[in-house]
């Protein structure tokens, strides 16, 4: 028995779920990835700013009591000093800590923008051989259409005698034209103004309607694949530098 193009549309929607669904699941991973260094990125800065603060308060308490005991250099005095460029160094050690985290941060937004658009693509495969699918089965069920126009059809097939005369001389729309524009224009207009219910739409609850949003990532990364290749190919050069 011959498979209706509903059925191997049904097929195809089976396997573009399950290749969706991977595809997420990738994205999802290097997202995270990708939000844990951003937040690794905005601890470490937090905390430089806390160390370099404590540096200058220190630094500028030491001076002060340097001064006040008239130079002398006290136990007390060089402990305290001791804090400060204890501080400050920490302050500075966060400059190289940040950076590699930085080149952490740009591999893994590279990676998510790869498996970010391959979720993009699987989700808008998936919603086209749906809808297609879709229009396949409502056409199965068609017939009071068809019977409707065929019978708008005939009656427009019956005209006068002057109605010919009329429309050889001008050269008007065919009866086939003027009912398939009548049922296009009612067709549009009650597309274009049709909403979801989205409680009745069980896959698309589950994948959305619009396509994916990619957080995180440069529009240049996501819109061009030599972006995306000058990319990789800088950081395994930096990643060979930190050697």
């Amino acid at each position: 028995m011959a498979k209706t193009s509903a059925s191997i549309l049904n097929e195809r929607i089976t396997k573009q779920r399950n290749y969706y669904n991977n595809a997420k699941a990738a994205y999802q991973k290097d997202n995270c990835a990708l939000q844990n260094v951003i937040s690794a990125i905005e601890n470490a800065q937090k905390q430089q700013r806390v160390e370099q603060e404590k540096s200058q308060l220190l630094e500028n308490d030491w001076r002060q009591r340097f001064r006040d005991a008239g130079g002398q250099m006290s136990d007390d005095l060089k402990s305290l000093h001791l804090q400060q460029v204890s501080h400050k160094e920490l302050a500075k050690e966060y400059d190289g800590l940040v950076a590699s985290l930085e080149l952490d941060k740009e591999q893994a937004e590279l990676s998510a923008a790869k498996s970010g658009l391959d979720y993009q693509n699987a989700h808008r495969s998936l919603m086209r051989s749906y809808a297609a699918y879709e229009l396949e089965k409502t056409m199965e069920m068609v017939e009071p259409l068809i019977r409707s126009m065929a019978l708008r059809l005939h009656a427009l097939s019956l005209q006068s005698h002057d109605e010919q005369i009329y429309d050889h001389v001008n050269f008007t729309t065919s009866a086939h034209q003027a009912v398939s524009q009548e049922v296009i224009q009612q067709l549009v207009t009650r597309m274009d103004n049709y909403r979801f219910d989205m409680k009745e739409e069980a896959l698309l609850q589950e994948i959305g309607l619009y396509s994916p949003t990619l957080p995180n990532i440069s529009e240049a990364l996501l819109t061009s694949p030599i972006k995306r290749m000058q990319k990789g190919q800088a950081l395994r050069k930096e990643r060979e530098k930190a050697k």
